[in-house]
């Protein structure tokens, strides 16, 4: 063999011999990576679902403040609570402070950050009542088949977002939507509507619990992370109920939805089973 050919087949050799150790380091260096950037996207994700799981519980009238401790406190122990549990059982070790501090960034990140959700609801608060007076005296108009509350929260919630960008701050259409709803539904309840009777709110709940029936058969209920889906069909079944009872001006509290959505999801279950 000439010394071209052995010059050759030595850098085969070397080649043979480099290429799985650095494949071997790229891996473990990739992989190391890429895990650090999926456990943070892990409790980042749980953070949040954390503030939704504390958020929704608020909603329905189901957080008991035990003694003189502030909401906001035991708002934020709740979730962190949620949150080292979740994470602990993804094999993620943190401390409840560590928790806390997770729950509270993402919070400020999603509310651009707490002082402003005063000014949020403030603005909120404005936009209801003007939306409200203009519907009063005919200066806006339903499109034929919509749905009030829908049109309604999508006009004021415009005018939310533009006055808070006005004041330096940032909220999406959909979050100003989201604070909207709930200001025309708490004025629609303060406001006494006729209250429907028993049958009524039963019939109403069964056909939110079909609706999320509907979804998933159809794979449109989509699960948050950590998020049980028992939790998640309760809360979109809800949301349906609230929207119904808003579209029929009816004052029903919150503590009757909930019992309602709990004895319709378990008969569906009861029935499939």
């Amino acid at each position: 063999m000439d010394l071209f050919g052995q010059v050759y087949n030595m850098l085969i050799q070397l080649v043979l011999v480099a290429i799985p150790i650095v494949l071997s380091w790229f891996i473990r260096n990739y992989i190391r990576g890429n895990t650090a950037e999926k456990k943070i996207g892990t409790v980042v994700r749980l953070a949040n679902a954390a503030i939704d799981y504390v958020e929704n519980l608020d909603r329905r009238g189901d957080l008991m403040l035990p003694g003189t401790v502030k909401k906001g406190g035991h708002k934020l122990q709740l979730a962190a609570e949620w949150l080292e549990n979740e994470l602990g059982k993804t094999g993620l070790a943190v401390s409840n402070e560590e928790a806390k501090q997770w729950v509270a960034s993402e919070f400020q990140r999603r509310m651009g950050g707490v002082q402003m959700v005063g000014a949020i609801a403030e603005l909120t608060k404005r936009a209801v009542e003007m939306i409200e007076a203009l519907e009063s005296n005919k200066t806006i108009a339903l499109p034929a088949e919509a749905d009030r509350i829908t049109y309604l929260a999508g006009l004021a919630a415009d005018w939310v977002v533009a006055q808070f960008a006005m004041q330096g701050g940032t909220i999406t259409r959909a979050e100003a939507v989201t604070w909207v709803r709930a200001e025309l539904l708490e004025q629609q309840q303060m406001r006494g509507y006729a209250k429907p009777n028993n049958s009524e709110l039963a019939t109403l709940a069964r056909q939110a619990a079909s609706f999320v029936d509907g979804l998933k058969a159809t794979g449109q209920l989509v699960l948050q992370p950590g998020v049980p889906r028992a939790t998640v069909e309760t809360d979109v079944a809800t949301a349906w109920l609230l929207t119904e009872i808003a579209k029929r001006g009816l004052a029903v509290s919150s503590e009757e939805i909930t019992q309602a959505i709990r004895a319709a999801l378990k008969q569906k279950l009861i029935t499939a089973n």
